[in-house]
């Protein structure tokens, strides 16, 4: 017995073939869309001004509180003419930091250039100078040459405009921990010499 196959029109073919076409676009297109979101989104959250601003609306006529908050970084971060402030504040507020003669607020680092040139002068140390390549990146700098370390020296911390772009210091506690302990680190070290495997490291030059 044979059997009768019904075919397709011309329009009921082009018919399916557009429906069988129109599930892989619309998927396409909703990739695309959803990508499109996502990198909006990631924008959104990489450059962050929007979502402070609804935090904190009015922090410009703010004074600075005690203890410092996540509301005074933001004042510091909006007003640039604040950042030594709350830098003095922080330092204050924590006792000091051992061996360290203050934070500096320094935008782009030329006061640190200037500092190691004084320095290096005054110690008479052939080392080169920080470069930019060496400071690029970096949300504070502490400056040292090879004749201060282990020999009671104390240092500056230089922080530049970077520390308060938001990328990455997000609190308080963040900002404390970069600059209280990280480099405060660093400035004990440079006084006091480094210790590797119990021994006592200083440069003699």
């Amino acid at each position: 017995m044979s059997r009768q196959h019904n075919v397709p029109t011309r329009r009921e073919f082009l018919g399916q073939v557009a429906v069988v076409v129109g599930v892989p676009v619309a998927a396409l297109g909703a990739g695309i869309g959803l990508l499109r979101w996502y990198n909006e989104r990631r924008q959104v959250v990489r450059d962050g001004p929007d979502r402070r601003e609804e935090r904190y609306p009015a922090v410009e006529r703010a004074e600075f509180s005690s203890p410092l908050t996540d509301r005074d970084l933001e004042i510091a971060r909006r007003y640039e003419d604040r950042r030594q402030e709350f830098l003095d504040r922080l330092y204050k507020e924590e006792g000091g930091i051992p061996h360290c003669k203050g934070l500096i607020y320094d935008p782009k680092l030329n006061k640190l250039r200037e500092y190691e040139k004084e320095m290096a002068k005054a110690a008479e140390d052939p080392v080169s100078l920080s470069t930019e390549e060496d400071v690029k990146g970096l949300d504070a700098v502490t400056p040292a040459l090879l004749s201060s370390i282990g020999n009671g020296v104390e240092t500056s911390i230089f922080v530049p405009d970077r520390f308060f772009d938001g990328h990455r210091i997000q609190t308080i506690d963040d900002g404390k921990s970069i600059l209280v302990d990280h480099e405060g680190k660093h400035v004990d070290d440079i006084f006091s010499g480094y210790i590797v495997g119990g021994v006592k490291i200083e440069i003699i030059l």
